[in-house]
């Protein structure tokens, strides 16, 4: 049965070639994409006005030539959720760390040698002079002002050295040179000198950094050949960042996205063209690279989206696994440390937690976690569910210990945001076979690629607005700690680990 699209080819093939004979007796089944190329070429070149018919016919060539529903959601869901994932995602997760955590780095040793250059600093409360660097941000001030304190000008370096090694030995080591310190003790010391801005990456890095001949501990000798090599602590913001953006460019994470980019405007562009009056068509229907382009773009995109929630997903694990290992190091060294002594005396005392208690437990052990996530964490916890954790619950829990990956691939599998990106994935199949030699069309693709995009755009945009949605939600927070503070009339302390958004600099 002949289509109203091969009637109008026919019709307008026979027109412009001047046959004399009727559409019936040529044979229908056999329309050549030459004579289609001829007729839309004959559209745009021969016709001095193009009518609604002639407009109407190209739109539904474009329509089955391209899938249906790609013709009608590229140009709005294609660029709106490209500029949303690529600024709202690849930003926060590529460029934003790395410049906190070399920042943390070097921050953390001017702290440890601002903390061993003298007897007055050993006293000293460390919150002053994280407070100085806050405010100021520069570390070489805060030194001499320390070795004025602990020895004056004319002997300032020997008398230094001396505080140091000093410092060294009755401190950190209490008089045992030959003890070396571990892992767990550089991090339960990095505690109280960073507070909220502990991160495992800066204790790994640390570690590797002091420990000179690579056993895994800290000698008291490398301790202090360490903090003496102040010379190396230097903060240049400027090229700190400047190589963060190249390290962080120059990444899987970045390269997909940016093709995701691209294809979207190759995409898009190709649809804009085909829909200009003055554009010759035939070039373009000859030619199916910009449609083969585009696919593969969009494949390579779409590989890293799955991965991108797939990777959400074990941070969060990873985050619940530090939380537990924070927590065990935090409660075991308080008492030898004696931090927050108020606070821990209370909490060794208390036979249970609500939720308010254990979000002040992980605000006093320095460790990070959002409101969902700390709720998360406490329904996790109390296995009885009764509003309230007890001490073996709490136990118990930090004694468990799961198989990583078995139980990061059971949560992919239950949550939504890696099915929608699958979704996005497999849609974009539907746009690509057609476009390769002896795969014939089908409808199916076209809805196939259509709903895949839809499905997948729009939960990626809901995640986007939702990423927005929590950045409100910590600067009405920000705003409730400063009213807080000016109605006690207290010293507003932006480093608290509460206050997430704040950079650590």
């Amino acid at each position: 049965m002949m289509t109203a699209l091969q009637k109008w080819v026919l019709t307008r093939s026979s027109r412009n070639n001047d046959h004399s004979k009727h559409s019936n007796d040529i044979d229908i089944e056999k329309v050549s994409l030459t004579q289609l190329q001829e007729c839309l070429h004959s559209i745009v070149h021969v016709e001095g006005n193009v009518s609604r018919f002639t407009r109407f016919g190209r739109l539904m060539w474009a329509m089955r030539y391209f899938g249906g529903l790609d013709f009608l959601i590229n140009t709005v869901l294609y660029i709106v959720a490209g500029l949303l994932l690529t600024v709202a995602i690849l930003i926060p997760e590529s460029v934003v760390p790395y410049y906190p955590h070399r920042a943390n780095m070097d921050m953390t040793a001017s702290l440890l040698y601002i903390l061993c250059s003298g007897s007055y600093v050993a006293i000293s409360p460390i919150k002053e002079y994280r407070s100085k660097l806050h405010s100021e941000r520069c570390i070489e001030l805060l030194r001499k002002e320390m070795r004025k304190r602990a020895g004056g000008e004319s002997g300032k370096d020997r008398y230094c050295e001396n505080s140091i090694s000093s410092f060294v030995h009755n401190n950190l080591f209490e008089n045992h040179p030959h003890l070396s310190l571990t892992k767990l003790d550089l991090e339960a010391f990095l505690f109280e000198v960073l507070g909220s801005r502990y991160s495992d990456r800066v204790a790994d890095d640390l570690l590797r950094e002091i420990d000179l001949n690579g056993d895994g501990k800290i000698s008291c000798e490398e301790m202090h050949c360490f903090i003496c090599a102040d010379d190396r602590r230097s903060l240049d913001h400027l090229k700190l960042f400047m190589s963060s953006i190249y390290h962080s460019f120059i990444t899987p994470m970045v390269l997909f996205s940016l093709s995701f980019m691209l294809g979207s405007v190759v995409s898009v562009m190709k649809n804009i063209l085909l829909r200009r009056n003055d554009f010759d068509l035939v070039w373009l229907v000859g030619n199916r690279n910009p449609s083969l382009l585009s696919g593969w773009l969009f494949l390579l995109g779409c590989t890293f989206f799955v991965f991108n929630a797939c990777s959400t997903i074990k941070a969060s694990y990873i985050n619940e696994t530090r939380a537990k290992r924070l927590l065990r190091i935090r409660i075991n060294y308080a008492p030898y440390y004696k931090a927050d002594s108020k606070f821990w005396s209370e909490f060794y005392s208390k036979a249970a937690f609500s939720k308010t208690d254990f979000r002040d437990l992980l605000w006093h052990s320095s460790i990070e976690m959002s409101e969902d996530e700390a709720i998360a964490c406490f329904d996790l916890i109390d296995t009885d569910n009764d509003g309230m954790i007890t001490k073996v619950e709490l136990e118990e829990f930090l004694n468990v210990t799961n198989k990583e990956n078995i139980t990061i691939l059971n949560t992919c599998f239950r949550n939504w945001n890696v099915y929608a990106q699958l979704f996005w994935f497999i849609g974009t199949f539907g746009y690509l076979l057609p476009g390769y030699q002896g795969v014939k069309y089908h409808t199916g693709y076209g809805m196939l690629g259509g709903i895949g995009y839809l499905l997948g755009g729009l939960s990626c945009i809901g995640i986007s607005l939702q990423m927005i949605s929590n950045t409100k939600k910590r600067l009405e927070k920000f705003a409730q700690v400063v009213l807080k503070a000016m109605e006690n009339e207290n010293e507003i302390q932006l480093h608290d680990p509460r206050i997430r958004f704040i950079p650590p600099l």
